[in-house]
C-alpha cells in the first residue's frame, strides 16, 4: 500500500515525498505514473517519465508506513475492530447497520424474478 487517506490530501502527501503534480496534468494519470515508476514496474512510459521529469525511486509503502496518513488509518482501524468486538459481548451498535430503499423480501423476489427470466433464455 502506498497511499490510504482523504482525496482532498493525496496530492499534498505525495508532494511531500517530492513529487509535484503540474496544474496541466490530470491527478490520477501522475499517480499512477508515480506509482508504477517508483514501484519498480518497468514500463518504456515510467521510464520515460523518470528521465523527464528526474524522479528518483523511493520505497513508496516504506514511506507510507511512516507517515501520519497511516497513523490515522491504524487508529480507525483499531476504533472499528474495539466496536466490533464489544459488539460480540452483546453491546448493541447501530454503526454498521444499514439503510436500504426496499425490503428484504421485495429484493428477493426481484432476484428470483431475474434468475427464472434468465433460465428461460
Amino acid at each position: 500500500m502506498v497511499y490510504h487517506g482523504a482525496i482532498k490530501e493525496t496530492l499534498p502527501y505525495f508532494t511531500n515525498l517530492g513529487y509535484f503534480c503540474e496544474e496541466h496534468d490530470n491527478p490520477a494519470d501522475f499517480l499512477l505514473d508515480v506509482i508504477n515508476q517508483c514501484e519498480g514496474l518497468t514500463s518504456a512510459t515510467a521510464n520515460l517519465l523518470a528521465i523527464e521529469s528526474e524522479m528518483v525511486p523511493i520505497d513508496m509503502s516504506d514511506s507510507y508506513l511512516k507517515s501520519r496518513e497511516c497513523g490515522d488509518t491504524r487508529r480507525e482501524y483499531d476504533r472499528i475492530i474495539e466496536r466490533l468486538e464489544k459488539n460480540e459481548r452483546g453491546v448493541r451498535f447501530s454503526g454498521l447497520r444499514g439503510k436500504y430503499a426496499t425490503n428484504f423480501f421485495w429484493q428477493l423476489f426481484i432476484v428470483m424474478i431475474r434468475s427464472i427470466v434468465n433460465l428461460q433464455m
